[in-house]
């Protein structure tokens, strides 16, 4: 009985010492937990490359990381480096825009369009002051973006340490993915069929979700930018970026952007400009994502549209502009845990309702 009592009292001094232990850990790498959780993701999307590439330089694992590495800098930090500067600026430029435009001549702009003026009539709202909110907000939004910027430059060396974090366990997750994956499966206590079943539905949502839905947005945020370029609307990347965001949302897509700006250039008369967005929206920003989805996807399962919409804007208030990607990989791992739920209490769900 004393000897039952001691082993009692043993496992659970040893594992309340494990969790306390775990606890101090996670605390003391707090700070890293974005760029561990962002190798994870970027180690899973370019994965399948960096076994090709071991295959084709015979089995020579550390060369086919590194070269697998590179191109993941190539294809996915420099594009956010370079968008990240460049809203910035443009950021900066539309903020002295709306200060520095008269705003009688916005009202004149928005008197323009006379199915608006009417209908902001209607709803109670007076034409004149559209501008002055307008403005209002480019200004608070505009301010918050250079914020944010000039923060960034002054945690530069936290940055960097944080992206050098993030390359060097993207090296290791690159180069030995599976013997890392077989040392956690055999710690974790949750049986080895229960986390390769995990492992495949979190790995496989999160390719779909990239491919499937954020690629698809980005480019479409492309081709808008480019329309709004050639039409001559200020901003055109910072413009891009929000028909990207807006692609995000089910139901809603780029067209919330491009054809409002489409109807304000014609009324302007710049009605070469109206032509080019107009054009170019129906037949590239409308038909991308229908062309763009089933090559990318593949035989990949997706998630559903709501929930993609819950966890990219989730995301982003949680971490910021990582939880484009974050969130959707968190909503991945939410599914495929309640899937291995309904599995593995299938009998029992059935049996009492």
């Amino acid at each position: 009985m004393h000897n039952h009592l001691f082993d009692r009292i043993q496992h659970l001094t040893f594992f309340g010492l494990l969790m306390i232990v775990s606890a101090g850990f996670v605390y003391l790498i707090a700070d890293f937990i974005l760029p561990i959780v962002w190798a994870v993701v970027i180690s899973i999307i370019f994965y399948p490359l960096a076994y090709r590439l071991t295959r084709e330089f015979g089995g020579r694992s550390g060369i086919a990381a590194l070269v697998t590495m590179i191109t993941a800098v190539f294809l996915v930090f420099l594009p956010i480096a370079f968008i990240g500067t460049v809203v910035v600026k443009e950021s900066a430029d539309l903020y002295r825009y709306a200060i520095s435009t008269d705003r009688a001549t916005l009202t004149n702009m928005v008197n323009t369009i006379p199915l608006a003026t009417n209908l902001l009539e209607f709803a109670g709202v007076n034409p004149t002051e559209v501008p002055i909110m307008v403005a209002d907000v480019l200004q608070k939004a505009s301010r918050s973006l250079a914020s944010e910027a000039i923060q960034l430059g002054t945690q530069t060396l936290r940055f960097v340490a944080k992206a050098l974090v993030m390359l060097y366990l993207l090296f290791f997750l690159l180069k030995d993915g599976p013997r890392i994956g077989a040392t956690i499966m055999r710690v974790l206590p949750l049986g080895d069929a229960k986390e390769i079943f995990l492992y495949e539905h979190f790995a496989t949502t999160v390719r779909a979700t990239v491919k499937g839905t954020l690629i698809v947005a980005l480019a479409q945020g492309f081709i808008g930018s480019i329309l709004f370029a050639i039409a001559g609307i200020p901003s055109p990347i910072l413009w891009g970026l929000v028909m990207a965001l807006f692609a995000l949302i089910p139901g809603a897509g780029p067209a919330i952007i491009w054809v409002p700006a489409a109807i304000i250039l014609y009324f302007m008369g710049n009605l070469m400009g109206s032509l080019v967005v107009l054009v170019g929206g129906i037949a590239l920003l409308s038909t991308i994502d229908n062309l763009l989805r089933p090559i990318l996807m593949g035989r990949d399962t997706n998630m559903p549209d709501a929930l993609i919409l819950l966890s990219v804007l989730g995301g982003i208030g949680a971490f910021g502009i990582s939880g484009i990607i974050l969130g959707p990989a968190l909503a991945a791992l939410f599914l495929a845990s309640w899937k291995l739920f309904e599995e593995q209490y299938k009998s029992e769900l059935a049996a009492r309702g």
